[in-house]
């Protein structure tokens, strides 16, 4: 197997790189039967997405095609977006609207939310002059 230890320049380890990272930087992702297929976004209907809490809220945004510049926080997870949403750590069942999205807190542990439900709305058009 090739690897390579990853040194900062006081030699303490950062790392370790392998062939496979390389060559997914290179090709992207390359999946083998060790790999587990993680789902982020789970339509339960037409209009109805159960999402996680743990992705990057970059990820969140592109996928309900919200554009960034219309977006501001300081956290880069749904979860955490969400509790500065709801000022402070939420109930199961608390929501916002954000947008055409009505987000729910669906699914969470004592320090963490795990998973969010949104309800997509009709997006408001935009009439230019």
């Amino acid at each position: 197997m090739h690897m390579a230890v990853v040194t900062d320049e006081y030699g303490g380890t950062l790392g370790v790189l392998t062939m496979e990272d390389v060559l997914e930087q290179l090709v992207g992702d390359i999946w083998d039967e060790s790999d587990e297929v993680e789902v982020y976004f789970k339509n339960i209907d037409e209009k109805t997405v159960e999402v996680d809490a743990d992705i990057s809220i970059y990820d969140f945004l592109e996928y309900f095609e919200i554009d960034e510049r219309d977006f501001d926080s300081d956290y880069t997870t749904v979860g955490g977006w969400v509790i500065e949403t709801l000022n402070g750590f939420p109930e199961a069942q608390a929501s916002f609207q954000f947008m055409h999205l009505t987000v729910h807190v669906q699914e969470i542990t004592e320090h963490r939310i795990l998973t969010v439900r949104v309800e997509v709305g009709e997006k408001e058009v935009e009439e230019e002059l």
